[in-house]
């Protein structure tokens, strides 16, 4: 169900950890907009909020943001295997690349033991110039991979 109020809006930005217990504090002592699309993009000038994590919202797939401790910012790519997000630890508040599996994907017997076995190379690998692996997880049904992220333009543009 599409939102339609700002206290929608903001029972939704609580429920997913879109914004840290000091942003809520801080919105709870001002007057927003009364549209919710209007308060949103509010959010978004302000930096608290990404585009990509407004419109999951309105599309009514907030709870998509959330991984475990990860609250997804925006997709930075895509692949045949799966996608990379810009993601935000909301425990740690550390910014990291999270990579999951595409759902279809899990069909086929061998996928999650191929990445599973890519991370594990990842895990070994310490070099300055090679990102850093730092957590995998599964949260219902969804397997991801953490890995330090690196400002600027990735190899793919490059």
């Amino acid at each position: 169900m599409p939102l339609a109020t700002v206290a929608e809006l903001l029972a939704a930005l609580r429920t997913h950890r879109l914004l840290t217990p000091e942003q809520l504090d801080a919105l709870a002592k001002e007057t927003l907009p009364a549209d919710a699309r209007a308060a949103a993009r509010r959010l978004v000038q302000r930096g608290w909020l990404t585009t990509y994590q407004v419109n999951e919202i309105f599309l009514s797939r907030g709870g998509n943001l959330l991984l475990g401790s990860y609250v997804l910012l925006e997709l930075l790519g895509e692949g045949g295997m799966g996608q990379v997000f810009k993601a935000r630890n909301w425990k740690l508040g550390q910014v990291v690349a999270l990579k999951l599996i595409r759902k279809e994907r899990l069909a086929k017997p061998n996928t999650v033991k191929r990445f599973y076995h890519e991370i594990r190379a990842a895990a070994q690998l310490d070099h300055p110039n090679i990102v850093r692996a730092i957590d995998a997880d599964e949260v219902n049904g969804t397997h991801f991979f953490v890995m330090e992220f690196v400002e600027g333009t990735d190899l793919h543009k490059l």
